[in-house]
């Protein structure tokens, strides 16, 4: 994290750093928005507030890798799927075009038009890309009020559509990495559900090599229910111990024999030595036990399912 954090204070505080806009409209093409020159330094300046107080000067936020997400809160998320997810294509794609890029015309498009802004800020060495989705509330639009505004007679009408930059950001691409800083955001706008299930159905190879369950079938089913249970699986197979160790299957049974809460759960077949799953509440506990949630405390010998843990 702290990496991060000195890397953005570099190139932030470079006297050459500079911000430039560009809009990606409702028919997925990205536009250059040719704003005043003048008017780029405070934009600027509502851009590099907003990274300083939500990342730079956030001493509470933590780093991890999307794919090992789980309940913490204020956590910045590095995403590490190879499959690919907008908005992150669009990043791409600018950086292919380069200037390449039309402008945005008022002849052509409406401001409502807009689905999301990118601000680029970069100096000769370094880019930052920063990607904001476009809501109904970030555009002022027409309408039966009246919207007065200062002239030189008083006030006037004014009854054009605005467009809000307020420097908030729910993504981000530095050094060829990018970052997810609103999960919800991604989950809800931008089709992430069908590379959750992409990658389950990759890591699901794992369950099956593993040779530990009676029926496979049954827990494919039941992860491909929900996308909550396919994010936990993959957060699983990304941090399990049990797997990474190669843990063996006869120690598992064992561990599940030995464990007052496991045995009650899970059904081990005494004819093939294997974890039987029946229900949905056996398919969680199975995930939970190659999570290595179930742990004993060395000082009361009190078990405990331990959800989010840190190595020390």
């Amino acid at each position: 994290m702290d990496n991060l954090k000195n890397k953005m204070t570099e190139i932030l505080k470079n006297k050459n750093t500079s911000i430039v806009i560009y809009f990606k409209l409702n028919n997925k093409e990205i536009v250059f928005a040719d704003i005043n020159k003048n008017v780029l330094p405070e934009i600027m300046i509502s851009y590099r507030n907003e990274i300083n107080r939500s990342i730079v000067d956030n001493s509470e936020i933590t780093l991890c890798k999307l794919s090992l997400a789980d309940s913490r809160n204020n956590v910045l998320y590095e995403y590490d799927f190879t499959e690919k997810s907008e908005p992150f294509v669009d990043f791409e794609t600018m950086i292919k075009k380069g200037s390449k890029i039309d402008i945005f015309s008022f002849s052509d498009n409406k401001l409502s038009d807009i689905n999301a802004i990118i601000a680029k800020i970069h100096n000769s060495e370094n880019q930052m890309y920063f990607y904001s989705k476009i809501y109904s509330l970030n555009i002022v639009k027409r309408s039966k009020f009246l919207k007065l505004i200062n002239s030189a007679n008083g006030f006037n009408k004014f009854d054009e559509e605005l467009i809000l930059l307020t420097g908030k950001f729910d993504f981000f691409r530095i050094d060829k990495l990018n970052y997810v800083k609103n999960l919800e955001v991604l989950e809800k706008n931008y089709n992430f559900h069908s590379v959750i299930k992409e990658r389950t159905s990759r890591d699901f190879k794992t369950i099956i090599d593993k040779h530990l369950l009676v029926d496979d079938e049954i827990l494919s089913i039941y992860l491909n229910k929900t996308i909550s249970r396919s994010r936990k699986f993959i957060k699983m197979i990304n941090s399990s111990k049990v797997i990474k160790n190669n843990i063996s299957n006869e120690n598992i049974i064992n561990f599940i024999q030995n464990n007052q809460k496991l045995k009650s759960k899970l059904k081990i077949s005494e004819k093939e030595k294997k974890i039987e799953l029946q229900s949905d509440k056996s398919c969680e506990f199975f995930i939970k036990l190659l999570d290595d949630d179930f742990l004993k405390s060395t000082l009361t010998n009190e078990e405990y399912d331990a959800i989010d843990k840190n190595n020390m």
